[in-house]
C-alpha cells in the first residue's frame, strides 16, 4: 500500500465532508462547466447516486463487466484525480432536476447524514467488493470531479 494512497481523502473523514459541503453551497446556479456538457443542477443530481446506489443490489457481471472492471477500478481509489471528460454511463445521466436549490439541499442532506463510522458496504454494482477506505475515497473523488469541473 502505497503513502499516497493512504493520504487519500476520504468523505468518511469528517473534515473532509465538511469541506466539500462548504464547496457545494459555493456554487451558483448560473455556473458553466469547465469541461462537459452537465449543468450545474444536473451534476447536484448526478453527485448524489453514489449516495443512494451504495444500498442497491449487484447486477450479474459479464465477462466483459468484468475486464473493464479490473481495469478501471483502481482509478476509484489511486492517488490521481479523475481525468476531464470520462463517459458518463447511461444509467448515471441526468435529464431531469427539480431545481438547483432543492438538489444542492439533497446532496447535502446526503453527505450531512451518511454515516462517517461505516465499516461495511453493499457489493459495488460495477467495481464489486470495496474496502470502507476504498469506497470513501472513491466518493470523495467523484465529488471533487465534478466540483472542479464547476470551479469550486
Amino acid at each position: 500500500m502505497s503513502l499516497k494512497y493512504l493520504e487519500m481523502k476520504s468523505i468518511l473523514d469528517r473534515s473532509t465532508s465538511e469541506d466539500v459541503l462548504g464547496r457545494i453551497a459555493s456554487l451558483k446556479a448560473t455556473q458553466k462547466p469547465q469541461w462537459g456538457q452537465m449543468t450545474v443542477e444536473q451534476m447536484l443530481k448526478h453527485c448524489q447516486q453514489p449516495f443512494i446506489f451504495k444500498s442497491r443490489s449487484p447486477k450479474k457481471r459479464s465477462l466483459k463487466r468484468q475486464l473493464i472492471t479490473w481495469f478501471y477500478k483502481p482509478m476509484m481509489y489511486n492517488s490521481k484525480p479523475f481525468r476531464k471528460h470520462l463517459p458518463v454511463p447511461k444509467a448515471y445521466r441526468v435529464d431531469q432536476t427539480d431545481g438547483f436549490d432543492i438538489e444542492r439541499q439533497r446532496l447535502a442532506t446526503l453527505i450531512e447524514s451518511f454515516d462517517h463510522q461505516t465499516t461495511s458496504f453493499p457489493e459495488h454494482a460495477i467495481f464489486g467488493v470495496l474496502t470502507p477506505k476504498q469506497w470513501g475515497i472513491g466518493m470523495f473523488k467523484h465529488l471533487d470531479h465534478h466540483l472542479r469541473q464547476f470551479g469550486v
